[in-house]
């Protein structure tokens, strides 16, 4: 099983490490991602737009990093294949419960693939073949940045209501988590403090009493969180279904009803929720990234272990035990100390490195709102 496990491992790295090349353009970098991220969010894509990379969902388990690399002849467009959060979250379980590893050697081929279909059939046919760009949107025009706030807000939408269902699950498994805890301890006092000298009716008549306290205590705070993260999530999926509604009506360059708000005005409605979006996604970020909650939890498992060990071994040998078996338990101590120092160390920087990521995203939002702004009011002027 330790064989499948390493494979797996390996064959992730292979499958999603490497970059592919789709061409030169003659343009400049920031040009030509531009013109692929207004593109594929016409085409109704989540794009989020990084330096000199987008990132854009393929669906719920794929997705695809676009990279634009300046050379001597343009733009080297290339790309990579990438599981989504949940993607990764598929892959990654079955190698934690080593039993069903395998299963990641079919999930993580059929990522891939999905991905490098899309490429081909979606983002191949924008780049043009004789690798210069004709029609360009321009940045400035007021179409071309509705489209682009109204995706951006849809998308921004989209992952503050799944950090949120996040942390709905995380409060509910936190929840079961202690009413598993309960029913256990109540067990174990009931079956001791019993005088029954059957064991099976002492058992039974531990277990029903420890099972009813623990759903006594356990339904209502699974109903409390239920109540407290329900209208939170109407609210995000009602903002979704809005912002939705905005990007295809932009990107179809449909005309307006009358009675209806304008796009810019339900744009400039859902700038009040921007502070919430950062505040719900930091708090579900560990949780959604599978990643570093991966490398944390194995050096801080790693380093319990150690410590553990290292204390116990010595406080039973410390008597009588040879030099040797001194060093290597001490060496055990400190190597379990380092490694759970380390992991708090890597923490802050995960923390760090997410906070960074948060601002930037909403400084940009709020640039391409502040410019759509300034166009429309240019644009009444003219009037």
């Amino acid at each position: 099983m330790l064989g499948i496990a390493t494979g797996s491992t390996i064959l992730i790295a292979i499958l999603f490490a490497p970059r592919l090349s789709l061409g030169i353009v003659a343009a400049r970098p920031e040009v030509v991602q531009s013109y692929l991220a207004y593109e594929l969010r016409c085409l109704q894509y989540q794009v989020s737009d990084k330096p000199k990379k987008i990132v854009t969902n393929v669906d719920k388990l794929s997705a695809i990093e676009l990279h634009f690399n300046s050379t001597t002849r343009g733009t080297k467009v290339s790309y990579r294949a990438l599981p989504t959060q949940t993607g990764w979250g598929v892959i990654i379980a079955p190698i934690w419960l080593v039993m069903p590893s395998f299963l990641t050697l079919i999930s993580a081929p059929l990522i891939y693939f999905k991905s490098i279909f899309f490429v081909k059939k979606r983002i191949s046919p924008l780049l043009p073949k004789d690798g210069f760009l004709r029609e360009l949107p321009r940045v400035d025009d007021i179409g071309t940045l509705l489209v682009t706030c109204a995706a951006e807000n849809h998308r921004l939408f989209t992952d503050a209501y799944k950090a949120e269902k996040t942390s709905y699950w995380n409060a509910q498994g936190y929840i079961i988590m202690a009413g598993f805890l309960t029913s256990l301890v109540l067990f174990l006092l009931l079956s001791l403090m019993s005088t029954e000298a059957d064991l099976m009716s002492k058992t039974i008549g531990a277990l029903i009493p420890a099972i009813i306290g623990t759903l006594a205590f356990a339904l209502p705070l699974m109903w409390i969180v239920r109540l407290r993260y329900k209208p939170r999530l109407k609210k995000w999926n009602i903002w979704i279904e809005r912002m939705g509604a905005v990007w295809r009506k932009e990107a179809a360059k449909t005309a307006p009803e009358e009675s209806a708000p304008s796009s810019f005005e339900i744009l400039v409605e859902a700038a009040k929720e921007a502070p919430l979006w950062n505040k719900t996604r930091r708090k579900a970020a560990l949780s959604r990234d599978w990643g570093a909650w991966a490398i944390i939890f194995i050096i801080v498992w790693f380093g319990i272990q150690f410590t553990i060990s290292g204390i116990v071994q010595l406080m039973s040998t410390i008597a009588g035990a040879s030099s040797w078996h001194f060093i290597y338990n001490s060496i055990l101590l400190i190597a379990g100390i380092i490694l759970i120092i380390g992991a708090w160390i890597y923490y802050r920087h995960w923390k760090r490195h997410i906070e960074e990521d948060l601002n930037k995203e909403l400084e940009t939002w709020k640039h391409s709102l502040e410019k759509l702004s300034s166009r429309m009011e240019h644009f009444l002027e003219e009037l």
